[in-house]
């Protein structure tokens, strides 16, 4: 993330302008072509101007058909809870929150709840347990329940009827989309892909590709696919493999989050080869496509994930291994822990600037999806990251909160086994997340159980003096606390890197 100065916010705003200005600046040469105007003196320089002005602008129009594909409505996912399942979700929600009125209030985009009326409230409600802004009559007495709860928590009576205010429903709202030109694609992402490609096979990663077939589903196209001999028994999930050696450790699985795909990260892979490696761990680091800046096919449903990952680590005969999830990463780890067959395979887990434990509450949806973006970093991650086309579509058509969501108790609970193998779970965040709110997952990941009352309604719950709590490597659950950095900043630092290293290398023996 970019450092927040005036040279910073300068420097991104004109990036973004630039881009921005490719498909405008074809359309108008072209329509200047067209009535008769002539720019260049050489003939070849002519034809060549011309063809790529004429290509963006073919691109441009190519885009917008499919961003109106894109902002179809949501096909309708009926969410599998029982009624007595989707009770125990709703009040988990509410027993995780430490201030249920900020809660509500964000969720309706920072209304106070004093302006809210009934109606209102059980429209997203019904969003949130039913994954649907209509309502049926079955329904009715559920919400009514719920709803009389959520007066209990805030001790606030909502009166009858509608009013103006809506919520964030962010599966069924309008993608907010900014066009990208060929050029950001081809010589930008495909440039990145191509130094990836190169520094991975330099140091002894294979490539497993998902075939000939799905050469031409993503843009921009990537040639390796085809000269490796190498297949993914995934058919939606390409993947890098080093070759695990040891018996006496356990390899690695690492999943990156949305940004560029494993680009970002070569710098954590090449400390990795210099200080776990040696020992003879292996790593397989997967390709999530719909979150790297491409155009491709969909983000897979919770299953459908499962059941890849799965594939790919039978065929190396992997039962078991580390997983290091970044950021959005922590979504696929989440599907992996829902499944039951995965969740088997998996050891200690790592998870770097989650969001997976963040879904319930507003912040996420809001800081990714709707805030005006002021600094540097917000403006980086608003035009390269929220108002990308896949992206936009994964976290909006393709999300399900209550899939892609982990609880404290996920990772706790597998942790308590008795066959002696490690599950530990380690989470790093950063005190300056501009996606997270970190101060307050930290307090929710290290809060004490002992009290039976609802987090909202416990004395400690503000305290921060799980921040001082020195990593140890032996606890069930612990966090790392960063207090100087942003989101994705732990990859860019080495002493950071290093710190992150320790605990890789920790895990990963048997």
């Amino acid at each position: 993330m970019l450092k927040d100065s005036p040279a910073s916010r300068a420097f991104i705003r004109i990036s973004i302008f630039l881009l921005r200005s490719v498909a405008p600046l074809s359309t108008t040469y072209c329509v200047a072509r067209v009535a008769g105007w002539r720019p260049f003196a050489s003939s070849t320089t002519l034809h060549l101007v011309d063809a790529y002005a004429a290509i963006e602008v073919s691109f441009y129009l190519l885009c917008r058909l499919r961003k109106w594909w894109l902002n179809r409505p949501a096909p309708k996912h009926n969410l599998p809870f029982s009624s007595t399942e989707r009770k125990a979700l709703f009040l988990r929600t509410w027993e995780s929150t430490p201030n249920p009125r900020n809660y509500l209030s964000l969720w309706f985009k920072g209304v106070p709840i004093e302006d809210l009326a009934r109606e209102d409230v059980k429209a997203w409600i019904s969003w949130r347990m039913w994954n649907a802004i209509e309502r049926w009559p079955t329904n009715e007495d559920d919400l009514e329940e719920y709803l009389a709860h959520l007066e209990g928590v805030l001790k606030w009576k909502f009166p009858d009827g509608r009013s103006e205010h809506t919520s964030m429903a962010v599966t069924f709202e309008p993608l907010r989309i900014i066009h990208r030109p060929l050029l950001w694609y081809v010589c930008f992402i495909g440039g990145a892909d191509f130094e990836m490609c190169a520094f991975m096979r330099y140091y002894g990663f294979a490539f497993y590709s998902t075939g000939f077939s799905n050469l031409l589903k993503s843009l921009p196209v990537r040639p390796w696919s085809i000269l490796t001999r190498h297949r993914s028994p995934s058919s939606q999930i390409p993947y890098w493999y080093l070759p695990h050696d040891s018996a006496e450790r356990i390899p690695i699985l690492f999943i990156h989050g949305v940004g560029v795909g494993l680009h970002f990260y070569l710098n954590f892979f090449k400390d990795f080869l210099t200080k776990v490696r040696p020992q003879g761990v292996g790593m397989i680091a997967l390709e999530i496509l719909p979150i790297s800046s491409r155009i491709t096919g969909p983000f897979l449903r919770e299953a459908e994930m499962a059941c890849e990952i799965r594939k790919i680590l039978s065929k190396h005969g992997w039962t078991r291994c580390v997983v290091v999830s970044h950021s959005y990463g922590s979504v696929v780890a989440a599907h992996m822990l829902h499944d039951p067959t995965t969740k088997s395979m998996i050891g200690p887990m790592i998870f770097v600037d989650p969001v997976a434990f963040s879904f319930h509450p507003p912040e996420v949806a809001w800081n990714f999806l709707r805030r005006k973006p002021t600094t540097a970093s917000e403006i980086q991650l608003h035009y390269f990251a929220s108002t990308d086309p896949d992206v936009a579509y994964t976290l909006t058509r393709r999300f399900i909160w209550s899939e892609n969501s982990l609880w404290r108790e996920d990772v706790e609970k597998r942790a308590a086994t008795e066959d002696g193998r490690s599950r530990s779970c380690t989470v790093t965040l950063a005190g300056k997340d501009i996606i997270t709110e970190t101060n307050t997952l930290g307090r929710y990941l290290t809060r004490s159980q002992t009290d039976q009352q609802p987090w909202y309604e416990q004395d400690d719950a503000l305290k921060d003096d799980w921040k001082r709590c020195q990593w140890t490597g032996t606890e069930n659950l612990e966090v790392m606390w960063f207090p100087e950095l942003n989101h994705a900043e732990i990859f860019d630092d080495a002493k950071d890197r290093q710190a992150l290293l320790q605990v890789v290398e920790r895990y990963s023996v048997e």
